[in-house]
């Protein structure tokens, strides 16, 4: 089956939408309005017959004319979705068509794109996420959990951390722009009102949780959790210097970890290529999972 391309004004999105809930690796940030933020309503698509598969493409403008496949913040995977079980000769053929439409392609491709073809003049990186299936006790859960980790928790009761009503999106973001803006020069202002628009959105339509924890000296710790399927993700948060020192972060993912536990979701880390950003997460027994890196650099002119 061929696909057509197809802009963004032209997209069915109540059938898009269907696809993606469908499909056999559903992820939220293909969701018609979760692309329509986090790209500013700049992307176009693969669509294979009556929307059996789709295949997102993020674009953004450089110079006049001059358009570039661009994986946006706050999207880690993207790449094909399908009603069906996928077949490589169309992602080989996706790729093969952004390849000749586009000079620059940055995307990260979803786990289940594996294995991909070797095609010249493209690059494939792996990149690592983490995951922690929840389908097993609480009990069962913790005793993978390092020492690091269970001596942190220990540390949170000492300094009584506890679940505080939850902040609100706006505050959730001045808040990150308050922690985050010397550790992670990369969020400006910018993306913090795209993140704020995501989690507007999110809680809206029931997706969303904003999960805030501290003690007497007030908040130390808040993370925004996107819900969608079977897996939860862990998005956007941050963290006091007192919640740095009362272990307060480890105390809120263990928290949402209890929760869950036992049931058919997939606590999803969305990270990390960054050593000691994973490390932290592996305290908690998470699973190394890869997703790709598809990459295509040429001169603009």
């Amino acid at each position: 089956m061929a696909f057509a391309y197809y802009s963004r004004q032209d997209i069915n999105f109540e059938k898009w939408d269907a696809c993606i809930c469908r499909s056999d690796y559903p992820l939220a940030y293909a969701l018609s309005w979760y692309l329509d933020i986090v790209t500013e309503k700049k992307w176009d698509a693969l669509v294979w017959g009556d929307y059996e598969k789709v295949f997102p493409i993020p674009w953004n403008q450089k110079f006049v004319f001059y358009r570039q496949v661009h994986q946006p913040f706050f999207c880690q995977q993207l790449g094909l979705f399908s009603q069906t079980p996928p077949e490589q000769q169309d992602l080989i053929a996706a790729i093969v068509f952004l390849q000749k439409k586009f000079k620059r392609i940055n995307l990260h491709l979803h786990e289940n794109s594996s294995p991909l073809p070797v095609i010249k003049g493209i690059e494939i990186i792996p990149r690592t996420n983490c995951i922690l299936p929840l389908d097993r006790s609480y009990e069962q859960i913790f005793k993978n959990y390092s020492r690091r980790l269970r001596r942190n928790l220990l540390k949170a009761e000492r300094f009584d951390i506890r679940p505080l009503s939850p902040i609100t999106p706006v505050r959730l973001s001045n808040f990150g722009e308050e922690l985050l803006s010397e550790k992670i020069t990369v969020l400006g202002p910018h993306h913090l009102q795209t993140m704020k628009n995501i989690m507007e959105i999110a809680i809206s339509k029931g997706m969303g949780q904003i999960v805030t924890v501290g003690n007497l000296n007030g908040i130390c710790a808040a993370t925004f959790f996107l819900f969608f399927q079977n897996r939860i993700i862990n998005l956007f948060g941050a963290t006091t210097e007192l919640g740095r020192e009362s272990g307060a972060m480890h105390f809120l993912l263990d928290s949402v970890i209890r929760q869950n536990a036992g049931s058919s979701m997939v606590f999803d880390f969305e990270g990390s290529s960054i050593p000691s950003i994973a490390a932290f997460f592996k305290n908690f027994g998470a699973e190394e999972k890869t997703y790709y890196l598809l990459r295509k650099n040429s001169r603009f002119f």
